[in-house]
């Protein structure tokens, strides 16, 4: 298995997509977690939206937090630092969000579901087997042209969850509609990407069920 993993691992690297170094974040996250001290965590892991996530810890209160999140990433990038990100800190479970600028960065849905797959498979490594959520992307204001996109991303995300045991998929595109289909503006701060208080609200209580089994 560590050595079919390393071989994913590899071929994730060198795909092309996204190449970004975000060794400095990761450094201040893995210095900021480690500091705290905290025993057997729920790692929220991800792009900006988790990142940005201000009220994460009053949000889940009743839950030992870490915000692992780091701006731009991809799930390519989630998979080259778990190591850092998650397998250092012994989580007892692990919530991931990607997938948003994987699309809007122009790689194919399959491509990334691919991605997700390989994170969702090192986990068993990584975490020791702990359960894990897999976040629907959202929608946005500012990536609305490339719902289609988005939608078909989070079928083949949802597959790809329900194909592991103790693996979750979890919709938090759904519930940012109306019922005709139009996204809720109301959700997004002033660059029509990021979500507000009222959108992570909408995260909260899409979560807290999963995270109270």
């Amino acid at each position: 298995m560590k050595v079919i993993f390393n071989l994913l691992l590899c071929l994730v690297s060198f795909s092309g997509f996204s190449q970004s170094d975000f060794s400095a974040q990761v450094g201040a996250i893995q210095k900021l977690s480690a500091e705290r001290g905290i025993e057997e965590p729920v790692i929220f892991i991800g792009s900006s939206s988790i990142r940005m996530w201000k009220t994460l810890e009053q949000d889940f209160s009743d839950f030992p937090v870490l915000n692992h999140g780091f701006g731009g990433s991809e799930y390519s990038d989630i998979i080259k630092y778990q190591s850092e990100l998650i397998e250092e800190f012994e989580p007892s479970m692990v919530i991931v969000y990607a997938g948003d600028n994987d699309i809007a960065n122009g790689e194919e849905p399959s491509a990334i579901a691919e991605e997700a797959g390989i994170f969702v498979d090192g986990m068993r490594r990584f975490a020791h087997g702990a359960p894990v959520i897999v976040l629907s992307v959202k929608p946005s204001i500012a990536r609305w042209e490339l719902k289609d996109r988005y939608v078909e991303l989070n079928g083949l995300l949802e597959k790809v969850a329900y194909q592991y045991e103790h693996v979750v998929y979890v919709d938090v595109w759904t519930p940012m509609l109306k019922r005709n289909g139009e996204l809720k503006a109301n959700l997004f701060i002033d660059d029509g990407l990021h979500i507000n208080e009222k959108g992570y609200e909408i995260w909260k209580n899409a979560l807290l069920p999963f995270l109270s089994r």
